[in-house]
């Protein structure tokens, strides 16, 4: 995978969790908190993972 579709999948995730924080703060609705907590697990994961080279 190149390095700048790396990055756009990383700015991807992040903006999308924290989306799902401000709608879920604001609506008080705890679908979205979680599914901020999912989307920025997966950033920091697909941040520090290393691709296994064959």
């Amino acid at each position: 995978m190149t390095h700048g579709k790396r990055i756009m999948i990383l700015i991807v995730l992040l903006l999308a969790a924290l989306g799902c924080y401000v709608i879920g703060l604001h609506l008080g609705a705890l679908l979205f908190i979680v599914a901020g907590v999912l989307l920025e697990c997966s950033f920091w994961l697909y941040l520090f993972y290393r691709e296994q080279k064959k």
